[in-house]
């Protein structure tokens, strides 16, 4: 009698264990679809940044040549 408590105490502590170890598993799953998330994220901000940037520098080399046709202009009408 005693060992058939002992024998289901056993099986419920294992159940318990099961179960825990199934929510440590989807636990350990959400995290990492949330980091692969947050991942595709930053690299697409990252994109836009440099797209931002390059665009910055197309425009800065656009202002410094038109100061220097204004500059070139400048001299020739003198």
């Amino acid at each position: 009698m005693q060992q058939v408590k002992l024998l289901e105490m056993e099986q419920r502590l294992g159940d318990r264990i099961d179960q825990r170890n199934k929510l440590i598993e989807n636990d350990i799953k959400d995290r990492k679809e949330r980091e692969e998330r947050i991942e595709k994220r930053l690299e697409l901000r990252d994109d836009n940044f440099m797209e931002m940037v390059r665009e910055i520098q197309d425009a800065k080399r656009t202002i410094v040549l038109a100061q220097q046709e204004i500059a070139a202009a400048k001299k020739k009408s003198w």
